[in-house]
């Protein structure tokens, strides 16, 4: 195949339109390759236009987008949202400088503070050093018109359940295009509350290394009572730190003293170990730390070369989980929320590995799809510092169960993958089916991309005539059989932007597979057709095994059940596929499934479960582990 060059997440954003932490999620979640290329992330900019991959239609342009909305993590109640609405178009017809806005905000938020000549008086010395740090060259003044129309309004939220309405506040100030273009979303309060409940109660000190507003530090405040001389955060958004302390102050009405929320770089500046840094006593001291960590790996600068090197990876959360290793006490408590792809993904194994060996992980948590307009599901991850890793029980909460798994399993697997869906009944059912003498096809097949055009719009054509001959893309896939065409092109390959060998697509005989899918669907070619590169190829040569055998088995139950609990992706990768199990079979039953799969490939879905009957028998699958996999895979 032709070599193609790989791109970084910043042309690949500018092609589609979206920011680069959106290109990263998207990496992350498998819908753009992990190398990324020009015609992958078109192939994908494409999709996204012509609907195949609506979900992603409203993440597009987000990056430059000026509006700014209420985000729904906050709150749903209607009387909450509009005076929150109130406040934000009060704000936005006040202030240019959304600085400025929330400086007014937090007058009014502060029971104790008086306007005399257009200058705060404060009741706490700390009140007023936060103030004047924040406002250190004296830009902003108290707006008394404008505090006027929004201090009541401002009790009005703070007598209702929000946790931080400050947070609120200035979330519903910032324009979509400011929080995409950080990678940053702010997270549930009812999350937030199950991670901080996750601690011990015996936590004396807590440490968000991300604050925001210190939506972590008021549940921690709420629930653990740390004392606020033993709360510490750090976050880059001066805004953030600035309303993180104010919450802090608000919290505790006695304390007179700076919050120790840091306005920082948390990976290089905060206790660094380097002689002269002021924050080297947090080194190895803090109980607990909690937080939703920036998603996302730059693929031109690192944000911390340091972490870099012991990680080789720029993912940024796996570089905060490793400063926080470095941050705890001895049995100190830590507690993620991250994407999904943290559990399997490559790229992320050296973390994986740095979790295994260095702490005890308490708990998994699945929590779906936690954030507004952010398609990766999200988990979180509870560990404790510990010499002493094994044995040790990680408790496994998904959406729909919740069981233990000894966590030596995660030391063992491949890349240290975390397989959280793979219960020990599951497990135990797994080893049976790979115990069966098999072979894979690693080292038996011949893989293909379909053809990439460069532009749809003008090589496909709708109508068939005598220049032109029919081109499948993924939709056009079923099991066994490709549906009849709907697009037609001139095959003409060097107008192409990236096209496979001929010999590929002319083929006597080959498979061809979704490319985009959280399932296996392979079809059966023998017309020599072309495909798009939504429409992969595979031409398997496992020995002593039919094109259509294998076809059988990729599109069974027993290999749907083993790619969605050991894989699941969104894309079907040659590397996945190349795990799966052939077992060895005779020539008579062979040939039996080779009769069905001709049935099927004719359009026959009543074969279908005759054939996979007999893979079940093959593999010498019980009633009750049929079920098993029934249900996973239905």
């Amino acid at each position: 195949m032709i070599k193609v060059k790989t791109i970084n997440t910043n042309i690949a954003a500018n092609i589609l339109n979206v920011s680069e932490a959106t290109v990263r999620n998207w990496m992350k979640s498998g819908l753009l390759n992990s190398e990324l290329t020009i015609e992958n992330v078109k192939f994908i900019k494409s999709s996204i236009s012509n609907g195949e991959i609506e979900r992603l239609n409203k993440r597009a342009n987000k990056s430059k987008s000026s509006k700014s909305f209420v985000p729904s993590e906050y709150t749903n109640d209607e009387s909450i949202l509009n005076v929150v609405h109130e406040i934000v178009n009060q704000s936005q017809s006040q202030f240019k400088n959304i600085s400025e806005a929330i400086f007014n905000i937090a007058i009014a938020f502060i029971d104790e503070v008086k306007i005399i000549n257009q200058h705060c008086c404060f009741n706490r010395t700390a009140l007023k050093q936060v103030f004047d740090n924040f406002n250190e060259n004296s830009l902003y003044k108290p707006d008394i018109s404008f505090l006027t129309k929004i201090t009541n309004k401002v009790s009005l939220l703070k007598k209702s359940d929000t946790t931080d309405v400050l947070g609120l506040l200035y979330q519903s100030l910032l324009t979509e295009g400011d929080k995409s273009q950080k990678g940053s979303y702010y997270t549930p309060t009812k999350i937030i509350d199950e991670l901080i409940n996750d601690f011990n109660n015996t936590i004396e000190s807590f440490l968000d290394p991300c604050c925001g507003t210190g939506a972590f530090i008021l549940s921690a405040i709420k629930l653990k009572h740390i004392k606020p001389q033993n709360i510490y955060g750090a976050d880059l958004d001066k805004n953030a730190v600035f309303l993180a302390k104010i919450n802090v102050l608000n919290a505790y009405k006695d304390f007179n003293e700076v919050p120790k929320i840091f306005h920082i770089d948390t990976l290089n500046e905060l206790a660094t170990g380097d002689f002269f840094c002021e924050t080297n006593y947090l080194i190895g001291s803090i109980d607990a730390i909690a937080t939703n960590p920036p998603w996302g790996a730059s693929k031109n600068s690192s944000p911390s070369a340091k972490y870099e090197r012991l990680l080789g990876s720029k993912e940024i959360y796996s570089m905060f989980i490793l400063k926080s290793i470095e941050l705890l006490k001895e049995d100190g408590e830590m507690n993620f929320l991250l994407p999904v792809s943290i559990l399997n993904i490559q790229t992320h194994k050296n973390i994986r590995n740095i979790l295994c060996s260095k702490t005890k992980i308490v708990s998994i948590k699945e929590f779906g799809r936690a954030f507004t307009g952010v398609y990766t599901p999200v988990i979180s991850i509870h560990s404790k510092l510990s010499k002493r890793i094994i044995p040790n029980e990680v408790r496994i909460q998904t959406l729909d169960n919740l069981y233990s798994i000894k966590q030596d399993r995660f030391i063992k697997t491949k890349d240290n993958v975390f397989d959280i869906k793979v219960n020990e009944t599951r497990q135990d059912l797994i080893d049976k089916l790979y115990s069966i003498p098999h072979h894979t096809l690693k080292g038996h097949a011949k893989w293909a991309l379909g053809i990439v055009t460069g532009n749809n719009k003008e090589h496909l054509k709708p109508i068939i005539n005598s220049d032109l001959e029919p081109i499948f893309k993924g939709s056009d896939i079923n099991y066994y059989y490709l549906k009849s065409p709907t697009n037609y092109i001139k095959y003409e390959r060097e107008l192409f932007q990236q096209i496979a060998k001929d010999e590929f697509y002319r083929a006597n005989e080959k498979l061809v597979y979704k490319f985009i899918s959280n399932k296996l669907v392979f079809a059966y070619d023998s017309k020599k057709s072309l495909t798009l590169n939504s429409a992969n190829i595979l031409i398997p040569n496992i020995p002593n095994n039919n094109i259509k055998t294998v076809l059988a088995f990729l599109n069974s139950s027993i290999f749907q059940f083993l790619h969605k609990i050991k894989f699941s992706t969104h894309k079907i990768l040659k590397g996945d596929l190349e795990e799966l199990p052939f077992p060895i079979i005779d020539s008579s039953t062979q040939n039996e499934i080779i009769k069905y799969v001709n049935r099927a490939i004719d359009g026959n879905e009543n074969t279908f479960e005759i054939i996979d009957d007999i893979i079940f028998k093959i593999f010498r699958v019980t009633e009750t582990e049929k079920i098993i996999i029934k249900n996973l895979v239905k």
